[in-house]
């Protein structure tokens, strides 16, 4: 019985909140009665974020998971440090459900970003004798287009 006892309780210290806290496992103790609201916030902070992680990910076929989760949590840094970690996830959720333009902004950024890498790694992968020439017709080409008021990624 005395063996069992001190198995139990060594057991039960592994799974207590604070034991957890102090190996890094979780973040922060919750109470019972919080747990709801706090899972609510946490899943529709994650929801968004991921949904915004996705679509920057379709545009940008390049771009990692962690890169765009990278991209969204610069953009919400200034609500989560205002909201502190308590009000966090509700901050950042409620924030980017109202502040859709600019997560637009943010993600038509990161594709114009993109591009541009890739336009500079093909430039790049010509020889050199080629990249002046061809520098030479994009800035052509964008001369007409501004022209002719052609909208990006209509063809000419």
């Amino acid at each position: 019985p005395m063996y069992r006892q001190v198995a139990t309780e060594f057991m039960d210290l592994h799974d207590r909140s604070g034991r957890m806290k102090g190996l890094g496992a979780i973040h922060e103790e919750l109470r019972w009665a919080d747990s709801r609201t706090y899972l609510h916030w946490r899943i529709r902070r994650r929801m968004q974020e991921s949904g915004i992680v996705r679509r920057m990910m379709k545009l940008v076929p390049e771009m990692s998971f962690a890169q765009g989760k990278a991209a969204v949590d610069d953009l919400c840094q200034g609500v989560a440090s205002a909201a502190g970690a308590s009000g966090e996830d509700e901050a950042v959720a409620t924030w980017l459900e109202g502040h859709a333009s600019e997560v637009d902004a943010r993600v038509e950024q990161e594709r114009q970003r993109a591009t541009e890498e890739q336009i500079y790694r093909l430039i790049a992968s010509l020889p050199t004798s080629r990249r002046g020439d061809v520098v030479r017709d994009l800035v052509g080409y964008s001369r007409v287009a501004d022209m002719k008021g052609f909208a990006p990624g209509a063809r000419v």
